[in-house]
């Protein structure tokens, strides 16, 4: 188990139902936290909520000038959750280019701005917790620019494990389902699973776990076969 006392972190992502409730999870154990968002009205209203310490930097993370500008401002931490999840379901028939390179910077570009912050300041010490989704396993249908960002996002991960092995910095990984369908994880779920996640040595965890078994398995399975499955798992719940 992770001894939280005194431990302060970066929680990107906050302004939204997953970041807040894992802003939540993290307050109670003892953790300070910094939240950053685009909603400053929303982080605000976090912010008092929570019953430990608590600041907050609104940010968007696509604006590097402003990522850049922010070090001192956040000072010491020993953390970065990046609880940003953009997603967008968009077809071949109905491109839209505009969300699909927002999700990519977003959940993914956004990473590497924030990383720009955090790595100077940690130091070769440090927590990294990111978020990627089942989408990103294999292709489904009308996942290509949430499923390419998700994509990066665990192949980001797992390098940095990789890099990390050995040193003080820990990285993890949490796969989540895929939003808006029947792999959708409800915010509060998803919030105890990453907070427990966050506690163990472990890399990678997937919520929830049997969907994630699923998945996999119907990825290296034939297409012919499974392709219908997939479709059907992933198929936006308004549909």
């Amino acid at each position: 188990m992770r001894d939280w006392a005194g431990m302060r972190y970066w929680l990107v992502g906050a302004d939204t139902s997953l970041g807040a409730a894992l802003a939540e999870k993290l307050s109670r154990a003892g953790v300070s936290l910094v939240l950053s968002g685009c909603d400053q009205d929303k982080l605000e209203d976090l912010m008092v909520s929570l019953p430990g310490r608590a600041s907050y930097i609104p940010i968007d993370v696509r604006d590097e000038d402003r990522l850049a500008e922010i070090a001192i401002e956040l000072g010491a931490v020993n953390g970065l959750v990046y609880a940003i999840d953009d997603h967008q379901a968009v077809s071949a028939e109905a491109w839209n280019a505009t969300d699909v390179a927002r999700m990519i910077s977003s959940n993914l570009t956004g990473i590497a701005n924030a990383l720009g912050v955090a790595l100077p300041i940690f130091e070769g010490r440090g927590h990294i917790v990111l978020l990627d989704s089942l989408a990103g396993i294999g292709g489904s249908p009308r996942q290509a620019g949430y499923a390419a960002s998700k994509a990066g996002v665990r192949l980001m991960a797992e390098s940095l494990r990789a890099e990390a092995r050995g040193s003080a910095l820990a990285v993890q990984l949490v796969t989540l389902g895929v939003p808006g369908s029947r792999l959708a994880v409800a915010p509060a779920t998803a919030a105890a699973e990453i907070f427990e996640h966050m506690g163990t040595p472990r890399f990678r965890r997937t919520v929830p776990a049997m969907a994630g078994a699923v998945v996999r398995l119907l990825h290296v399975l034939p297409g012919w076969l499974t392709r219908p499955a997939i479709a059907w798992l992933t198929k936006p719940a308004q549909d």
